[in-house]
């Protein structure tokens, strides 16, 4: 029996820019600059962090419900310098955008005569249905951000671990090569087989890029133990056969 997963979160976009806007911009940077932005010596001592804010409170089935957003922060402890990465939708006007898409049925194509019939048999939804005369547009677009400090807008830091200048910034590469490039969407929900127990469509949002950046540092020698609980927020809907 599958389950699907929803978790909720988003943050103000940015504009992609050049190096050198980058280097005069207080906005979120382009993570392919991170390079040309960050000097971290490979024997640098630096800290981990999972970073979260308050998005929006629900209430569900009389309980409170709490929709995070978060992050991973980078603490230099010989310089001082911090930086935060984070994984953000473009479009943060709507979380029903992240989650469907926009159905376009006006097509401007001649209306055949068997649409024409289902038309006049009040059966306009069908039609599209039969003769594939529709578009969907999602407007999930998303993409990787560098922050150059700690955002004040971020509430809550745990210090999660310890690394070395050395794998930070092969964890900056593995963001601009492998998880930027590959990561263009904003999906909240995860399919998973409980049956199996494996994932038949993993979810890719905020939450993700915590955890696989984690997993990125772990891998790569960093000591990672969490000084407080961090949690991941979602909605767990159970779907099975009708009896």
């Amino acid at each position: 029996m599958p389950f699907v997963s929803l978790a909720c979160c988003f943050l103000v976009p940015y504009i992609v820019t050049t190096v050198a806007d980058d280097h005069r911009s207080t906005a979120p940077k382009n993570v392919f600059h991170a390079r040309q932005l960050l000097h971290w010596e490979q024997s640098s001592t630096v800290e981990v962090y999972y970073a979260e804010f308050l998005l929006a409170q629900w209430v569900l089935d009389s309980a409170p419900w709490n929709a995070y957003h978060s992050g991973l922060a980078f603490l230099n402890r010989d310089t001082g310098e911090r930086c935060l990465y984070d994984f953000s939708p473009v479009d943060t006007s709507s979380v029903m955008k992240m989650l469907m898409p926009e159905i376009d049925a006006s097509s401007k194509l001649a209306v055949s005569r068997l649409q024409a019939l289902l038309v006049r048999l009040n059966a306009i939804e069908m039609s599209f249905v039969l003769l594939g005369d529709y578009r969907l547009h999602w407007s999930n677009h998303a993409r990787t951000q560098l922050e150059l400090t700690w955002p004040s807008n971020y509430e809550r830091f745990v210090r999660i671990g310890v690394s070395t200048g050395r794998t930070f910034m092969k964890f900056t590469d593995w963001v601009a090569a492998s998880f930027a490039p590959n990561h263009s969407a904003f999906q909240p929900l995860e399919v998973a087989d409980v049956n199996s127990r494996g994932f038949l469509v993993r979810s890719t949002m905020c939450h993700d890029f915590v955890t696989d950046g984690l997993r990125f540092l772990y891998d790569h020698g960093a000591k990672l133990r969490a000084e407080e609980h961090v949690f991941r927020d979602h909605i767990i809907m159970i779907l099975g056969r009708r009896t």
